[in-house]
């Protein structure tokens, strides 16, 4: 499967982090009509979809097909879970075959961490006023969500540039604050700078540079949301030597400046 191959979804709802009870069930009466991922984050869980059984702990993640019904699930040890549910359904149409052959296959992710930050900026997202901007980067986020687990899910596999490439750019999203260069990715792909721009942006949807920004811009609206820090110190952190050329950065992508940001919250 390609890595990225949906290119966008339709989201059914918004995307939520959910849980906490003292016991946690889950049961649908009816099937339903969407795609319907989830992430684990806490807790332990298991699940009976189609007669298919599914145990669910931190770090797994589960994708489930349109007309599904879960007939039992629940904490068999009574105690709170926390996941992390996503229903979409897939841009082209024609992704939805290759959505199904990764259905009713708990995978262990390979980085949980970098999930469990995606996942919850993801649904911190859409909990703000709606604002057309901030839908576009939450639908984009949410992609990201689904591809991580189609690759953790799918495995290594593809030709070494891409895999290459893909590993970069977790890199990039895991510290998006060093200093990455085009020369420096060139030299790590071997290939030219027109080719490197040409292939990451093949692989990623966008040029090297475009990915590093945006991966800077996912970092400070997750630390705007849950830190306590200036938009200064957050601007430091991320390697930006101008606070005001971090602001500009923030607001063409997000339509906002990183105060009303957090003010939103």
């Amino acid at each position: 499967m390609d890595r990225f191959f949906l290119d966008s979804i339709s989201l059914v709802g918004a995307p939520s982090v959910v849980g906490g009870e003292r016991e946690w069930r889950w049961e649908t009466r009816l099937p339903h009509y969407y795609f319907n991922f989830f992430y684990f984050l806490e807790g332990r869980g298991e699940l009976w979809a189609d007669g298919k059984y599914c145990l669910l702990e931190p770090g797994v993640a589960c994708l489930l097909p349109p007309g599904t019904v879960i007939r039992d699930g629940r904490s068999p040890e009574k105690q709170p879970a926390v996941n992390f549910y996503l229903h979409f359904w897939p841009k082209p149409d024609s992704a939805k075959s290759q959505l199904t052959d990764h259905c009713y296959r708990p995978i262990r992710v390979r980085n949980p961490g970098l999930m469990r930050e995606m996942v919850e900026h993801c649904a911190a997202i859409f909990q703000r006023p709606e604002s057309g901007a901030l839908h576009r980067i939450g639908v984009d986020y949410a992609r990201l969500v689904l591809e991580q687990f189609f690759l953790d899910s799918d495995g290594k596999q593809g030709d070494a540039v891409d895999e290459e490439i893909y590993a970069i750019g977790y890199q990039i999203e895991y510290d998006p604050a060093h200093d990455w260069t085009i020369d420096d990715i060139a030299k790590r792909l071997g290939l030219s700078r027109a080719h490197t721009h040409e292939r990451f942006r093949d692989a990623l949807n966008m040029t090297p540079s475009q990915f590093v920004i945006q991966s800077r811009v996912k970092r400070a609206s997750y630390l705007l949301d849950n830190s306590s820090q200036t938009v200064q110190e957050i601007a430091d952190e991320l390697g930006y030597r101008d606070v005001y050329f971090f602001s500009r950065q923030f607001k063409q992508k997000t339509g906002v400046s990183p105060l009303a940001y957090r003010r939103r919250a």
